[in-house]
């Protein structure tokens, strides 16, 4: 998705998505040097410092167009989350079940967490469901049983704690690992 210069101080500090130079692929607009720099084209003009990966012909471009971007995105987010939080077991809520929120809901369950997706559309709600998530509704009225408070409480409150779902009382040793916001 991107390159850096590997050479500014931001580069050399271990933050090259940060690069005083940075260039997105696919994301740039179109300019006299860099005119073949998108992601979807037949030919891309490759800068120097490009990390390239070989895969093989029998993978479906299906599945490679979304690696650079969003699942890229979903694993540098869950790793994040797994360097403070072992995911099996721990609470990943997602808002937005678009490409990446998905991803990162998927690589979740994949990873033994419990995931609650968020998202105002039926049919992405039901495909996360299908991948082991629990699915709410954000605009779901106060009896639905697909509202997140609804949802959530069960899974975090202390017994005896009482009965509305708008007053949490928040298990000590339940790991929350990631919260994801991503547009729906």
């Amino acid at each position: 998705v991107t390159v850096s210069c590997r050479e500014c101080d931001r580069c050399t500090r271990g933050v090259p998505q940060q690069c005083r130079s940075l260039a997105k692929y696919g994301h740039e607009r179109v300019h006299r040097g860099w005119e073949l720099s998108g992601g979807f084209a037949t030919h891309v003009q490759l800068r120097v410092g490009t990390d390239i990966v070989r895969v093989s012909e029998e993978v479906p471009s299906r599945v490679l167009a979304p690696a650079s971007c969003a699942t890229a995105t979903a694993v540098a987010a869950l790793d994040a989350a797994s360097a403070r939080v072992d995911l099996d077991g721990a609470l990943v809520l997602v808002t937005g079940a678009g490409l990446i929120g998905i991803t990162v809901a998927a690589m979740a369950v994949e990873a033994g967490a419990e995931v609650i997706v968020s998202d105002p559309d039926a049919s992405r709600r039901a495909f996360a469901r299908g991948l082991g998530a629990v699915a709410v509704d954000p605009a779901a009225r106060s009896t639905s049983p697909e509202r997140l408070d609804t949802v959530a409480y069960p899974r975090f409150s202390v017994a005896g704690a009482g009965t509305d779902p708008r007053q949490f009382t928040w298990l000590p040793d339940r790991r929350i690992a990631l919260t994801v916001v991503f547009e729906a």
